[in-house]
């Protein structure tokens, strides 16, 4: 690698650029769990069905660790660092576990007449 290949702080040429790429995916990715989470209010009958549900926000974080998962892979090629790549991966595969996990042993919020135990 010549100087020329070096920017005035000394990183290679294009390492910049790689940290807003990674910036980007997690803004993409955040964006997609938050909308993911609204949309998820869609099918509400009347507004006075809206409430926060935990149910829903961790349905939300586990569909957007599975979606980091998927979109890094379709995107391999466009991050060059592989060592940030795998490690992006295993944080998500097991955040994903672990939510859907939690929500599985968290007792219910609310609990109806007719609702057994």
């Amino acid at each position: 690698m010549t100087d020329s290949d070096r920017n005035e702080d000394g990183q290679k040429a294009g390492d910049s650029h790689q940290g807003s790429k990674w910036l980007t995916f997690a803004a993409m990715i955040a964006t997609s769990i938050v909308t993911m989470f609204v949309l998820k209010y869609s099918n509400v009958y009347e507004p006075d069905h809206i409430f926060f549900s935990q149910t829903r926000m961790w349905m939300a974080l586990m569909m957007g660790m599975a979606m980091i998962v998927i979109m890094l892979g379709f995107m391999w090629g466009m991050y060059k660092t592989k060592t940030v790549k795998w490690l992006v991966i295993a944080a998500a595969s097991p955040a994903s576990a672990c939510s859907c996990g939690w929500r599985a042993a968290s007792p219910p919020l609310t609990t109806s007449p007719g609702r057994r135990r």
